[in-house]
């Protein structure tokens, strides 16, 4: 039995709280407490370490002279309660989890109230004859296996059910979440996905927790039905998945019931992934002396040699842009940044905050003259150029760039325009050119992801069929 236990916060709301403690059988459990206020959640504490201290199984064992706050006791015989009662308890109700486990969701939440108005109907007819000490232990046996059931993944569905808010008052405070948490563009992609599920259910549920897997893997289905392509179906599919998910996952962290996404397949659902597409150091040089000026050699080197994704290079800050004092070096910092005017970039992971060293040969000479030059904007180091430009804003969009570097206007009726790249070069095989001529360079998985933004797994799966003794570069 552990020695200490904890109070610890949790920031929802308000602030609440959580015990951390172990249970009469050894495991290791941590419950929130349901209060705002640290004094009443460090008497609830308390109450449970006097409980565990105590070695109590069942209510009528507690020691008169332990005086616990009600939640405590509750939250103690909430915990151990399903060791205890699977133990012990022989009653009619054992044979009915299994039973209302075999069906499906929306029936199980129509029979729950049934066999719990069983359970109370039982336990008051009991009452009303209680004469001695069989029917007192009948009536106490009642209450455990009512208290078991509602303790079920079913039972805890159905009391978090009764906190959710309705469909439509759900989703205007998702609505509210994202766009504090995200970009605007990034929190209308995913609300214009969530509101799209949400129609397909057609009225038939009132609140998220009514949702089923099943109803998400319908959506999913159709959204991806279009189309013969099923590498570009897999990757719809995912990508949709992702954004519902964002949706159901909020609302079962926020009401506290077991997420619907769990029963989702991820990943690449059976794609086989091809080899990474990159490019010979002498195709990225032919490629540099092409381009019609400075600024457009200087942002594709910046792919090719430092390894940036798209929606990292065009939220790069002249400030995040250091040079050695002697001139001989220097770095890119990848952070998470705020504009000040409403506009974020939030990084996918972590690991993808980083700084990258600037190649010596191939990138830092470029990026010296570029940053001596009239082209840095204001904030943003690869600031539009003024042709380009439609508005005040300096900075690129991901998908605007994109359509310049690969010589199409972006839109439903795309209009061909002159290619910065050429065919079969793009921002992503660039980013993959990089990881490739690192690690043909004899750097291990480790340090090409530290370089890149990944994980050495991640690095391992997708360059699995590159060997350094393949292709001698001197980068």
């Amino acid at each position: 039995m552990a020695k200490k236990y904890s109070v610890t916060p949790i920031q929802r709301n308000g602030t609440f709280y959580s015990a951390t403690f172990r249970d009469a059988m050894g495991k290791r459990i941590t419950r929130g407490l349901g209060t705002a206020n640290v004094e009443i959640a460090r008497v609830i504490c308390a109450g449970l370490v006097g409980l565990f201290k105590s070695g109590v199984k069942i209510p009528d064992d507690v020691p008169k002279n332990l005086d616990v706050h009600p939640d405590a006791r509750n939250l103690y015989f909430g915990v151990t309660g399903d060791e205890y009662n699977a133990a012990t308890i022989q009653g009619p109700l054992k044979a009915v989890y299994a039973i209302l486990e075999a069906f499906p969701v929306e029936l199980r939440a129509t029979l729950l109230p049934v066999f719990l108005e069983r359970n109370k109907l039982r336990e008051a007819h009991a009452a009303l004859k209680v004469t001695n000490k069989d029917q007192a232990a009948e009536i106490s046996r009642l209450k455990e296996e009512l208290a078991a059931l509602k303790r079920t993944v079913i039972g805890q569905m159905l009391e978090a059910g009764k906190n959710v808010p309705d469909m439509a008052d759900a989703i205007k405070l998702f609505e509210a979440t994202m766009k504090a948490e995200t970009t605007e563009f990034n929190a209308r992609v995913v609300l214009s996905v969530v509101n799209r599920f949400i129609a397909s259910l057609e009225g038939k549920r009132k609140n998220a927790v009514e949702i089923t897997a099943d109803d998400i893997g319908r959506f999913l289905d159709a959204e991806t039905a279009r189309g013969e392509d099923i590498n570009k179906k897999a990757t719809r599919r995912d990508a949709i998945r992702r954004r519902v998910g964002r949706f159901i996952n909020w609302s079962a962290d926020r009401w506290l019931y077991t997420s619907q996404m769990k029963a989702i397949a991820t990943g690449d659902l059976g794609r086989e992934k091809s080899d990474p597409h990159y490019h010979e150091l002498a195709d990225v040089k032919a490629a540099l002396e092409s381009l019609p000026n400075d600024y457009w050699k200087t942002l594709i080197a910046t792919l090719a040699f430092a390894g940036l994704q798209l929606a990292e290079l065009v939220w790069l800050r002249k400030s995040d842009v250091t040079i050695s004092a002697d001139g001989t070096s220097g770095k890119l910092r990848i952070t998470t940044v705020d504009d000040g005017n409403g506009g974020k970039h939030l990084l996918k992971t972590d690991h993808r905050r980083r700084e990258v060293n600037l190649h010596p040969t191939q990138l830092l000479p470029l990026i010296k003259s570029f940053l001596a030059s009239e082209h840095p904007g204001e904030i943003f180091l690869f600031a539009i150029p003024k042709a380009d430009r439609v508005d005040d804003r300096e900075r690129w969009l991901v998908n605007s760039l994109s359509c310049k570097l690969n010589g199409h206007r972006g839109g439903k009726r795309r209009r061909p325009t002159a290619a910065l790249l050429p065919a079969g070069m793009n921002a992503k095989s660039l980013r993959r050119t990089f990881g490739s001529l690192l690690l043909r360079s004899g750097k291990t998985t480790v340090d090409v992801a530290a370089a890149m933004g990944n994980t050495p797994e991640v690095v391992t799966r997708n360059y699995a069929k590159l060997r350094g003794h393949e292709v001698t570069v001197n980068f």
